[in-house]
């Protein structure tokens, strides 16, 4: 009961199917191991940082020419990013932050510190 007012939640999404739990539970994924591409082409933009498609598959083409995975393309510096290059230069020092505080304490730390 919500404020004293019976309710009853019928056929509402799934809570591992909200985009808010795919979102975080991908930061999670990307903070442990990187490795999953989908993961991190699903945070890169998450918020918003104004990184587009182009973008993308820029980052992507560079990753598939030097065999390395997304995000360590994204780590790297790709000169024809142009402009776009700041923006994933953020993104990339985001995801080392999370990666030095995961280091420092604990899942619940990190989980509270991303969201």
């Amino acid at each position: 009961m919500i404020k004293n007012i019976p309710y009853r939640i019928v056929g509402g999404t799934n809570f591992y199917q909200r985009k808010e739990v795919k979102d975080i539970l991908s930061y999670l994924k990307v903070v442990d191991n990187g490795l999953d591409d989908l993961a991190v082409r699903r945070i890169i933009n998450v918020p918003r940082r104004g990184i587009g498609a182009a973008t993308i598959e820029k980052i992507n083409v560079y990753a598939v020419e030097h065999n390395v995975s997304f995000l360590d393309a994204c780590f790297c510096s790709i000169d024809t990013l142009g402009n776009a290059k700041k923006k994933i230069n953020g993104f990339a020092d985001l995801i080392r932050e999370f990666r030095r505080k995961m280091q420092e304490g604990s899942l619940e730390e990190l989980f509270k510190y991303i969201t």
